[in-house]
């Protein structure tokens, strides 16, 4: 009997090629900063946390703005691809290369090696502490 794939569960599917080779050569060794905001005198102050790992950025395609419901505000969106040993979350603010982000979405490849986040820039207003 023959099988395809239209007969197994998606969950079923584990024959997908390994692709942490090409992951690693695409990816770059980097600092993130992920930003904790403590109370110091009744104000806020957001203090980076900085970890090395390797990853790489790239913004959002004009396809990929134009299907976001946020895509009607001038805010700049980027992809963000780390490895495992940096675990984001949404709502977590972070510093990418010296820019402010506020992590929108996750998508979970810890499977082939790496996490990918949908980031919104400059999400953390200048002057508070950073």
């Amino acid at each position: 009997m023959i099988v395809n794939a239209k007969d197994k569960k998606i969950s079923e599917c584990s024959d997908l090629p390994d692709v942490s080779d090409a992951v690693m050569k695409y990816l770059r060794p980097v600092s993130i900063g992920i930003v904790t905001t403590s109370n110091l005198g009744g104000l806020p102050n957001p203090v980076p946390t900085w970890f090395r790992t390797q990853a790489s950025c790239q913004p959002f395609t004009a396809e990929q703005l134009e299907i976001k419901p946020e895509g009607q505000r001038s805010w700049k969106w980027s992809t963000i691809h780390t490895l495992t040993d940096m675990k984001l979350n949404n709502n977590d603010q972070i510093i990418f290369d010296g820019v402010k982000y506020k992590v929108m979405a996750k998508l979970d490849y810890s499977r082939f090696g790496y996490y990918e986040y949908h980031c919104i820039e400059g999400y953390i207003p200048d002057g508070e502490g950073i």
